[in-house]
């Protein structure tokens, strides 16, 4: 079980449980706020992805480490859900510097400033170092969907472009079925060849590959869902297109560390990078002083 002790690299974290009638939902603030588990209470399913030794652990902390500035995302957990600020894949912006692997929000502590649970409701922010603006994520439970509620503030003079996408590493089932918006066609990210099967149906993606991918135009309505039919249970992300209009996918079946995971990504930047994202003109940018709010529905109910 999860608990509070004192501090060190590994276990012993600052742990925040969210609870409603149908789910319960872990947050680790000291680990980029992650949220670490969501569970539907009424038939015992986890949401989301769980670090490699997860079903043997004694100590579930253990398999969590406060990462560092700069660090590789791949040589952590590898699970639950994080947030990308201000880029996905590192990279170098002139005038702005070298942005770190994955954004600076997995890899900082997070300071909670409000906690109900008898709301169930808390939130928590950071303030980036690679771009000065402060990042708020206000987390909330109502029935069967956790409401991720959002403020970005730029506390300088100056405009700044930046990246966000919900890294969401969500439960793997063979049998898994992905919807989004159609029509549709998919870059590959990680190269030029189109894929020779269905990414939607996972019992066709082949085993031991990872693939990063990106629907290649605008979505026409922000909505995205994972089906479990084994589980008979739908996980559903609802967004607003018109800030986020742009929809990435990760499938690993056990070809980026061992790991298992689906993630479904919505995002103002295409893509990936900050970098290209600019040259691209497919960014979101956010003027001095400026307030952006945001909002992100996850849904968890039987199919």
């Amino acid at each position: 079980m999860l608990n509070e002790k004192k501090r060190n690299n590994r276990g012993d974290l600052h742990v925040v449980h969210l609870e409603s009638d149908c789910l319960r939902v872990t947050l680790l603030p000291e680990v980029g706020c992650k949220i670490a588990s969501i569970l539907h209470k009424p038939n015992q399913f986890e949401a989301l992805a769980r670090p490699i030794g997860f079903e043997t652990a004694k100590e579930e902390t253990k398999l969590y480490a406060r990462a560092y500035p700069g660090a590789p995302f791949d040589q952590f957990d590898l699970s639950g859900i994080d947030d990308c600020i201000p880029t996905i894949d590192p990279c170098s912006v002139e005038n702005l510097g070298r942005f770190a692997d994955h954004g600076d929000a997995w890899s900082r502590p997070w300071n909670v400033f409000e906690e109900d649970r008898s709301a169930c409701s808390v939130k928590a922010y950071f303030r980036l170092s690679s771009i000065p603006l402060y990042f708020e994520r206000h987390v909330r439970l109502d029935g069967n969907t956790i409401f991720l509620d959002y403020r970005l503030l730029n506390e300088s003079i100056d405009e700044h472009p930046w990246l966000w996408a919900l890294h969401g590493l969500c439960r793997y089932e063979r049998d898994a079925v992905l919807s989004w918006p159609e029509p549709y066609a998919l870059l590959n990210a990680h190269g030029s060849e189109s894929f020779a099967f269905d990414m939607r149906n996972l019992s066709e993606v082949p085993e031991k590959q990872a693939y990063k991918f990106y629907l290649t135009d605008p979505v026409p309505t922000g909505e995205a869902s994972i089906l479990y039919p084994s589980q008979n249970m739908r996980f559903t992300l609802q967004w607003d297109e018109t800030q986020f209009p742009f929809l990435g996918g990760w499938i690993n079946t056990g070809g980026s560390a061992g790991s298992r995971c689906i993630a479904l990504e919505p995002t103002n930047g295409f893509y990936d990078r900050l970098d290209r994202a600019i040259a691209n003109n497919k960014v979101g940018r956010i003027a001095p002083g400026a307030e952006i709010f945001w909002q992100v529905r996850l849904t968890i109910a039987e199919a």
